[in-house]
Parts: structure tokens; C-alpha cells; sequence
């Protein structure tokens, strides 16, 4: 955050069957709140002269909302397709996925106020599982640097880089400078505040401190402290990816970074010098204060021809600030009696159906989401996502019946279809094959997916431990015939639909231990469902390893 501005963080607490919204720390305060439920109060009642005019546009990146008209939304879409394809070609980044970044444009500060995450900012960035907004309070030039430093940190998260805070917030500052004149890039022009920041008689942080600043840290919370903390961390970004001693192997050192490595290791190792030797280039090069400048020359999207621009309804703005709102924790309650107001106004409104499962689902009330999946099903839907959810409750609800787990697969499957690469779905997809004891199945949904966004590392990770464990487990049906007894324990003889198969249980699988009394050593003829981990052994005479039995 920088420049007046702050942007929502991804945080961790992932619960079992879904992500939480990112929370944007900044406190709000009651008479924003108030203002916030009136402007939207605007969006939807009839008749009133005041209320502000929207216009929907759509690129193959970003989608816009702006009270500005047509020539505000083109211009939005191409300016921000401009810094994409600048940060694309710098830093080497892979193609996009995921939905497109929502603008929301206001163009007058009354407009803007209410929705602001304190009364400095001119733009924001707000990040929740299902949408990333970048919220401008217009589209004059004094909030293009603004805007560029937020839309920065929203391409190294989408990425799955995990730069230290000084990088990330360097990067962005740095990159916040662009201008475009013609077919030309320019980049890292020295911001004034930052300079004066760290001007003449300033005592520079010393650089193993910068490093080790996080989020929690009073250098980052407390205003006074801060200044130094941006500002040297743009100027040290600066003298990396510029200044001639380093700007070469700079690309080396910002993907061992990327990969949230030591920065210290980093620079030591790239720069074959010890940390102190790069801290006293540093403090010259500050004290210096020669800033240069990069001018890049790109192949830039055009003005976005195909960019696809109409009106849009009061309903559909009102979902679109609603949902802004429900991405703020600490405006849960505004969010709700909004969405409500727009409900009893378009209760079949797709949209809003769409937008309410979602809320209701990223707020953990899962009885309160479910009649709204169902009812944007109805309504034809091409939300991957609405689909995952509805499964994902019906999954849990299955217990062992087989028709309501043809019913969740058909819906996963409807999901992965529409979105490929969610890696949410492809989640909750595997929990369902896994559940079904398609281990090998789980484990090729997940190993398709090439980047994990950095929110969902931790639960992918622990779902592909799972899916991987079964997969070696195959499963079979047919009739148990006998049960071998002997010292090393016993051995299921089971006629299936290939062959006959032997498997040993060594009193390991709580299920056939919980069947011990019924399934007496000897002869057999028992219907039976049967996991086991395919590890033939040639001297027993054995196919593999019990991991379950069930009597059908």
C-alpha cells in the first residue's frame, strides 16, 4: 500500500470447504458505513434524479463498472491492458488466468467516499476468492500511480510470486512510475515523497532490518515509520533493477525471491558479495540521488477494439457495490440488508442469485447458500463455481448413497468444464473422488494444475497428500470365498468380475478389525466391496494389502 491507498491481504484460517474473503485492515468508521448504506440506498430506488448512471465494460482481462459513460470505460480497459502486458514483459510472467480484474470507477469523490478505506486513499485494491477489485476514485492522471502500484500487487499474487514485503511493495512503487508515450514505455522516474523521504540527513534503516519487516511490523503500521520503510524499499528496488553494478543478474535475484527465498541468501549469492558491501553501495546511491530512468519499446494492446461496452441496470451496480462491501469483514452487515434491498427489488435476478450463494458461502452459512446454488442452477448459471459449492454440500449430505454421488460428480464435472484452471474446484472435486475411494482419479484432477495461487497452497497441498496415499488403493466388488488364518494374519479370497484375488489383512484396517467377529476363519459367501494397495508378493501368493472390506 503507498500513495494513500491500501489493499486488502489474503490471510490464512482456510476452512474445510471453503475460502474466506481477504479482510482490508483499515477500520471503518460508523458515519462511512452510513453513508455507504445511502449510496446504495441511490442504485435502486425509482424516481430519484440523483442517482449516478453506470456502464458496464469487458475486455479479455478486465471488466469495468464507472459512473464515467462509455469514453471512461474504454479508456479504463486500455490503460490497464497497457501496464498489464509492461508487468507481463518485465517480469516474465506467465499468461493469466482466473476471472477478469473488476474496475470500479467512480467519478465524483461523493461517489467514492463511502467505499474508501479511509479518507487519504484514492484508489484501493480489495482481493477476495471469487473477485479481485481495483476501485479508483476517477480516472484523472494523479491516481494512475495509484492505481498501477495496486494492480501491481494484484499480477504478483495472481502469479504465485511471494516477494518479501520491501520487494513487493518496492516492485509496486517502482512500477507505478510507468508512462506511455506512443509505442514507448518509461519506467522509474523518482517520486518526489519518496526522495524527500530519504533526503540529505536521513538516516537510512540498515538493510537485514529492511528485510525482516512484515505486515505486523511497526515500520509498516505506523504511519510516521512507514515513510521510510516505502521509500527505501522503492529505492533500493530502484538501484537493483537499475544501477549498472546490478541491474543484470537483478532478474536472478527477484525469482529466487519470487520463490520466497532469504533475501540476504539472495544477494549473496547472486552478487557474490556479503550484505554490508551492497548496503554501502546502497547508502552512496541514495546519497547520490541520480535516478535513472528505463525506456522499454512494446508491442502494447490497442485501445481494445473489441472491447464490449453497455449500459448497466441499477440492479446489477447495486450487486456489483454490494458485493465490494461483503469483500470487507468489518461490513458483513452492510453487505447483507443491501443484497437484500436488491432482492426483494429482482428476486430471479441472475446475477444477484449468483452473488448472494457466494456471499453466504464465503461467510460459512452453507444452509443459507444452498437455496440460492439451487435457484442460479434453475437459472442457468455458467459459474464454476456455483456448481463446486452446491456439490460440495451435496457431497456432505451423501453419506453412502449412490445416486447423490452421481448427482455431486455430475456437477463437479460441470464446474471443471466451465473452469479448468479453479484450482478451488479442482479441490473440491478430489475431495469428492476421494470420498469415493477414486484416489488415482483425485490425484489426475489435481496434478493438471500447473499454479496454485498462493491462498490455496496449504489446502491443495493436504488434499494431494490424500489423493496420493489412494491412489494406490484399488477398489473391487465380488464375493468373499474364504478367509485364510495364520501367523502372520489373515487372507481375503475374493471371486471378482477378473479373477480371483488373495489379499492380506494384518489387523492394520479398522474395518475388517471391526468385522473380526462376523468374518470367522474358513470357507465363505459373502457379497464384498474391497481396497486394497496393489503389492503383489510372490512367496505368500498374495495380490496386495487390505485397506477395507464391506459386507454389500
Amino acid at each position: 500500500m503507498s500513495r494513500g491507498l491500501s489493499h486488502g491481504e489474503v490471510h490464512g484460517g482456510l476452512k474445510p470447504t471453503m475460502l474466506p474473503y481477504s479482510l482490508v485492515t483499515t477500520r471503518t468508521t460508523s458515519r462511512g458505513l452510513r453513508a455507504a448504506a445511502g449510496l446504495l440506498a441511490l442504485l435502486w430506488l425509482p424516481g430519484l434524479h440523483a442517482q449516478p448512471h453506470w456502464t458496464y465494460a469487458a475486455g479479455e482481462r478486465f471488466e469495468v463498472y464507472t459512473t464515467g459513460g462509455d469514453q471512461t470505460a474504454r479508456r479504463a480497459i486500455a490503460i490497464f491492458d497497457r501496464a498489464h502486458a509492461m508487468l507481463e514483459r518485465v517480469l516474465h510472467l506467465p499468461p493469466p488466468d482466473g476471472p477478469p480484474t473488476r474496475l470500479i470507477v467512480f467519478s465524483r469523490a461523493k461517489e467514492f467516499a463511502p467505499y474508501a478505506t479511509n479518507s487519504s486513499v484514492r484508489a484501493f485494491y480489495q482481493s477476495s476468492p471469487d473477485t479481485d477489485f481495483i476501485v479508483l476514485s476517477s480516472l484523472n492522471g494523479d491516481v494512475f500511480p495509484a492505481a498501477i502500484h495496486e494492480f501491481s500487487h494484484l499480477v504478483f499474487r495472481r502469479s504465485g510470486s511471494r516477494y518479501p514485503l520491501w520487494l513487493d511493495e518496492g516492485l509496486a512503487e517502482y512500477f507505478s512510475t510507468l508512462t506511455v508515450e506512443g509505442a514507448k514505455l518509461e519506467l522509474g522516474r523518482a517520486p518526489r515523497e519518496r526522495v524527500q523521504a530519504i533526503g540529505f540527513g536521513v538516516r537510512l534503516m540498515p538493510l537485514e532490518r529492511l528485510f525482516a519487516i512484515t505486515r505486523d511490523s511497526a515500520e509498516y503500521n505506523t504511519p510516521s515509520r512507514a515513510e521510510l520503510f516505502y521509500a527505501e524499499s522503492w529505492a533500493f528496488t530502484h538501484m537493483l533493477v537499475t544501477d549498472d553494478r546490478y541491474r543484470d543478474r537483478s532478474a536472478d535475484v527477484l525469482a529466487r525471491l519470487a520463490a520466497n527465498g532469504p533475501t540476504s541468501l539472495a544477494l549473496t549469492t547472486v552478487y557474490g558479495r556479503p550484505v554490508k558491501d551492497i548496503a554501502r553501495d546502497f547508502g552512496h546511491y541514495v546519497l547520490r540521488g541520480h535516478y535513472r530512468t528505463s525506456t522499454l519499446g512494446a508491442t502494447l494492446p490497442s485501445a481494445a477494439a473489441s472491447t464490449t461496452v453497455r449500459p448497466s441496470s441499477d440492479v446489477e451496480a447495486g450487486v456489483v457495490l454490494a458485493t465490494l462491501l461483503a469483500a470487507n469483514a468489518s461490513r458483513q452487515r452492510d453487505a447483507r440488508a443491501a443484497f437484500e434491498t436488491l432482492e426483494r427489488q429482482a428476486p430471479n435476478d441472475l446475477f444477484l442469485t449468483e452473488s448472494l450463494a457466494l456471499f453466504h458461502v464465503r461467510g460459512g452459512r452453507m444452509d443459507e447458500a444452498r437455496p440460492y446454488l439451487q435457484r442460479a442452477i434453475a437459472l442457468g448459471t455458467t459459474w464454476a463455481r456455483i456448481y463446486a459449492y452446491y456439490a460440495d454440500i451435496l457431497r456432505v449430505d451423501a453419506g453412502a448413497a449412490d445416486t447423490a454421488h452421481r448427482e455431486v460428480e455430475t456437477l463437479l464435472d460441470k464446474a471443471v468444464s466451465l473452469a479448468p484452471n479453479d484450482v478451488e474446484v479442482r479441490i473440491l472435486l478430489a475431495r469428492s473422488l476421494i470420498q469415493r475411494r477414486r484416489g488415482a482419479e483425485a490425484l489426475a484432477v489435481l496434478t493438471a494444475v500447473t499454479r496454485v495461487p498462493v491462498e490455496y497452497e496449504t489446502m491443495f497441498a493436504d488434499v494431494l497428500a490424500v489423493a496420493r496415499q489412494h491412489a494406490r488403493e484399488r477398489v473391487v466388488d465380488g464375493r468373499l470365498t474364504n478367509i485364510v488364518c495364520d501367523a502372520t494374519g489373515r487372507i481375503f479370497e475374493v471371486a471378482t468380475a477378473t479373477g480371483p484375488k488373495r489379499l492380506v489383512d494384518a489387523g492394520r484396517t479398522p474395518e475388517a478389525a471391526a468385522l473380526a467377529p462376523a468374518l470367522s476363519c474358513g470357507a465363505q459367501d459373502r457379497p464384498v466391496r474391497v481396497g486394497y494397495d496393489e503389492n503383489p508378493d510372490a512367496a505368500m501368493r498374495v495380490d496386495g494389502t487390505v485397506t477395507f472390506v464391506t459386507i454389500r
